[in-house]
């Protein structure tokens, strides 16, 4: 009888141990920092000659909810609301469409019941008015909508597509039902990029071999960072905490430490950065609450009218020398104002 609770006890402890280390467990102490040259992003998005944008859309395809500590380790075992979507930096210079939602089945995937069709239409309907295309990285949730679209073929000259996403992306559209030949060749870059007059792109290995950081900064000054699943949740930043290793390690492989490394970068960069906006791509709370702090116009609507709210006299951009120093001046002291 003995010897039977004997082993039930250690049959018990093994289970703990097997879910703390697996969903719990947080340690990060001796994970170095990776540091963000905000700097060279400031410099490479104002080295584009042309006006900044004005604004960004969100629009949200699909929602559901996940126990929270698979995303946010130690998070809790309470429901979180979670998200897909898509992003449009709008302006006079053009648009920018970060992320390209996703499929109905793929949504399901993921436990994100509520799927909204009308709005990943829009989304396709952005992808064929974009002068750009850009994916913070190459998980189906974020290029799906793009491999699933009709007017891929068309819109593929538009890819900003780093080496390190390009055959996860022929990958998908082979799910697809679609050929790879229409896909650009591959960019090859390191450090900050400029993408358009405002926008620049890093490269932000970890997530996945592919994942980049996009920078975006408005004609009014307000900056924007986009990286994508380093910090699918605010959690993730606020709290220093990863994703579970459940999902880091074992549904949805990363290289988690490189990930933590981010977030303290992240981190640090925050607390320096007075006025950064830090999207969180998949934490629903988060991007529904941007309805009031006007960091996001909620919905795509239509581009033209939308783009008609242009406030007159907006200031216009022109390239100056790069910074000397690593963290650089505010993006606004790197362009000078001329009134319309």
């Amino acid at each position: 009888m003995r010897t039977g609770w004997k082993i039930a006890a250690v049959l018990l402890l093994a289970v703990v141990g097997a879910a703390y280390w697996l969903l719990i467990d947080n340690r990060t102490g001796p994970i170095a920092e990776r540091p963000i040259d905000i700097g060279a992003l400031r410099r490479a998005a104002a080295a584009m000659p042309g006006p900044r944008p004005d604004a960004i859309d969100l629009e949200i395809v699909a929602q559901g909810t996940s126990p929270a500590t698979l995303l946010v380790a130690g998070g809790g075992f309470g429901k979180a609301g979670i998200a897909a979507v898509a992003f449009r930096v709008r302006g006079p210079g053009g648009t920018v469409l970060i992320d390209s939602g996703l499929t109905r089945e793929q949504a399901g995937t993921l436990d994100m019941t509520d799927y909204d069709a009308a709005a990943q239409q829009r989304v396709e309907a952005a992808m064929d008015s974009a002068d750009h295309i850009v994916f913070t990285h190459e998980h189906y949730d974020h290029i799906g909508g793009f491999a699933a679209s009709r007017g891929m073929a068309n819109n593929a000259a538009k890819l900003f597509l780093p080496r390190t996403q390009y055959l996860p992306l022929a990958a998908e559209l082979g799910r697809a039902g679609k050929s790879a030949q229409a896909l650009p060749p591959p960019v090859e870059r390191q450090g900050a990029t400029a993408l358009a007059p405002g926008v620049a792109v890093m490269p932000m290995p970890g997530h996945t071999p592919g994942s980049q950081l996009i920078y975006v900064a408005l004609a009014s000054g307000r900056e924007y960072l986009f990286p994508g699943d380093v910090t699918s949740m605010e959690r993730n930043l606020s709290e220093t905490r990863g994703r579970s290793r459940l999902v880091a390690d074992w549904l949805a492989p990363e290289n988690r430490r490189a990930v933590i490394g981010w977030i303290k970068g992240l981190r640090t960069l925050q607390a320096r950065t007075p006025g950064l906006t830090i999207a969180f791509q998949h934490d629903r709370d988060w991007l529904l609450r941007q309805r009031n702090d006007g960091a996001f116009h909620i919905g795509f609507g239509d581009p033209a009218r939308v783009q008609a709210r242009k406030p007159a006299g907006q200031a216009q951009t022109t390239s100056v020398q790069a910074a000397p120093f690593a963290d650089g001046p505010a993006f606004s002291s790197l362009t000078q104002g001329a009134a319309g």
